[in-house]
């Protein structure tokens, strides 16, 4: 069977993004797997193009070598991906097609060996893994800055409220304060009962009904200084929401990806982001310096 035709924009979007972007069709859509037949159809669809992508590699095989290498290590990547060999094909025809495809990807990359050195052969790995990772690399940087941000939010959060009490009745004074008040007042009380008419008794009345008030004034003042019960809540569960995002944010399959491929050990870095930041850098440094070395012969 002949390939359909593949454009050059085509090609140049399969070599310097991920490799099963440059492929619409997938093998499952939302989880919900095709059915063998569906299967055996995209499985044809990605042979062909991929017959197609190397065939345009080849132009480049005696001016950049790598770029037809790289053609073919990404051949491997769509194979996994996609889980593809001549299995996968019911009709004896495309089984010989594929096979035909393997061969010949297998004879290009012994082409291009002896036109590489063993440090490009190993850029070309580490620039494919990079471009499996391209969003994700691209969106490290944000999700570390925001990390940043919020681990200082914290900081000013728990400096608002670590060991501030929870609730407080005041210093010991008012306490007795109030205490002698109302004791004051229940003896005036008992007094009135036996002589309203001794004008000590109505004097330790007053006495007392006014220490009471003087007493919860103070008492009231006092707690104001405090942080209201209410809004040290309202903190504490700020707190406890953007460490929630935190975690959610930096043990993402995603982040994760990023901090493998910068050789990063995550429990080493989640109190340390400023390393973390450094070997993020690192690697989409290293990305753009890759893509600018190998590919900028594309377009």
């Amino acid at each position: 069977m002949n390939a359909p035709q593949v454009s050059m924009d085509s090609f140049q979007n399969y070599m310097v993004g991920p490799s099963i972007d440059a492929h619409t069709s997938a093998a499952s859509v939302d989880g919900e797997i095709f059915t063998t037949e569906r299967q055996a159809n995209i499985s044809k669809e990605v042979a062909y193009q991929q017959h197609r992508f190397i065939a345009l590699s080849k132009n480049y095989l005696n001016t950049q070598p790598w770029i037809p290498m790289l053609a073919c290590i990404k051949h491997r990547e769509v194979v996994n991906s996609f889980e593809l060999s001549s299995a996968r094909f019911s009709d004896i025809r495309d089984k010989e097609y594929w096979d035909q495809l393997e061969a010949e990807i297998a004879k290009l990359e012994a082409q291009c060996l002896p036109l590489i050195d063993d440090e490009t052969l190993a850029n070309l790995r580490v620039l494919c893994n990079f471009q499996a990772l391209a969003s994700e690399i691209a969106q490290a940087p944000t999700t570390i800055a925001t990390l940043k941000s919020q681990r200082q939010e914290l900081g000013r959060i728990e400096a608002l409220f670590v060991g501030t009490p929870k609730a407080s009745s005041g210093p010991p004074w008012l306490a007795a304060g109030i205490a002698i008040a109302a004791f004051a007042g229940a003896f005036a009380i008992s007094q009135i009962e036996e002589s309203f008419s001794d004008w000590r008794v109505l004097v330790l009345a007053v006495l007392g009904t006014a220490a009471a008030i003087v007493a919860a004034w103070l008492n009231q003042t006092h707690s104001a200084k405090l942080q209201p019960w209410d809004q040290e809540q309202r903190f504490r569960s700020k707190h406890e929401r953007i460490q929630k995002e935190m975690h959610a944010a930096f043990y993402s399959d995603q982040f994760l990806a990023v901090l493998h491929l910068a050789q990063v050990n995550p429990s080493k870095c989640w109190n340390d982001f400023d390393t973390a930041a450094v070997a993020i850098d690192h690697v989409t440094n290293q990305f753009s310096d890759l893509n600018v070395k190998y590919l900028t012969a594309l377009g």
